[in-house]
């Protein structure tokens, strides 16, 4: 394999990832659908949640 088909490879492993710290980051973090002591998503299985008068949102 050739130091250039290397290097595209890896960019597209990169990108790969890249998407997937993404996506995790906005189930985690905007949607509060990270595991509960369960392993199960923290909002959709009913977690508890508070409005936040600075954010001006629901946050757990």
């Amino acid at each position: 394999m050739s130091i250039d088909k290397k290097i595209e490879l890896n960019n597209q492993i990169n990108a790969q990832l890249e998407f997937l710290v993404k996506l995790i980051y906005d189930y985690w973090f905007v949607q509060f659908d990270f595991p509960d002591a369960n392993g199960l998503p923290y909002k959709s299985s009913g977690g508890k949640m508070v409005y936040d008068e600075a954010l001006k949102r629901h946050i757990p």
